[in-house]
C-alpha cells in the first residue's frame, strides 16, 4: 500500500524500519497546553489544529472521552481548533471507525483523521474501495502505537489504583506534573 501511495514522491527515502518518508524531525509544540496534554509534545495537536485554522480541512476525527461506561472512549468530530485541543491526551482504550466512517460518508467536507496505524491502514483500504472516502479525508496522520489495550487495561488500572473497576466512568492517561524535582 505505501508502494503504491508516496514510491513515486519526489525526494522519497524507504527503509524497512519506516516505510515511506520524505524527511525526520524532532520536535514539539511551543503552545504550553499542547505539550503539557499532547504524548507527542503537543505536535498532533498542533498540526490538527492548524489543518483547520489554515482551512485545508473542515473537520478533523480525534478520539475524545465518552459518558457511557461500556465505551469510554470514541471519534469525535472537531470543527474548531479548541474542540481539538479538548480531545488532546493519549488514550489507551479501544474504538471503532465505522460510526466516524458514516459521518464522513453521509457530511459533506474535507476531513483530517488522526488514528493509529493498523486503523490508517484499514481507512486507506476502504478509501480504495469507497471514492466518496477517498475524496473527502484529505489528511490522515498516524500515530505511534503502544500496543491495542482492551477496555480491560483501564479497569486493571483502575483496580490497582484502589477504585472499583465495575464502577469506572471516566479515565485520564498520562498526567503529566508541572514542577520537576
Amino acid at each position: 500500500m505505501g508502494k503504491k501511495l508516496f514510491a513515486k514522491t519526489h525526494g522519497i527515502k524507504h527503509t524497512s524500519e519506516t516505510g515511506y518518508y520524505l524527511s525526520s524531525f524532532v520536535g514539539y509544540s511551543s503552545i504550553k497546553s499542547h505539550r503539557k496534554n499532547g504524548s507527542s509534545g503537543g505536535l498532533a495537536t498542533w498540526i490538527l489544529e492548524t489543518l483547520l485554522a489554515d482551512n485545508l480541512v473542515d473537520h478533523v476525527a480525534c478520539v475524545s472521552g465518552n459518558n457511557d461506561p461500556d465505551k469510554l472512549f470514541k471519534f469525535k468530530i472537531c470543527n474548531t481548533p479548541e474542540e481539538v485541543r479538548e480531545c488532546s491526551r493519549s488514550c489507551y482504550y479501544p474504538v471503532e471507525t465505522s460510526e466516524v466512517i458514516r459521518h464522513i460518508l453521509s457530511h459533506k467536507g474535507r476531513y483530517g483523521i488522526i488514528a493509529l496505524p493498523c486503523m490508517c491502514k484499514a481507512i486507506r483500504l476502504a478509501m480504495q474501495q469507497i471514492p466518496k472516502l477517498k475524496r473527502r479525508i484529505k489528511f490522515m496522520l498516524g500515530l505511534v502505537c503502544s500496543q491495542t489495550k482492551s477496555k480491560f487495561f483501564a479497569e486493571y488500572i483502575c483496580g490497582l489504583g484502589g477504585g472499583n473497576p465495575f464502577r469506572l466512568e471516566k479515565v485520564i492517561f498520562r498526567i503529566k506534573i508541572d514542577e520537576k524535582r
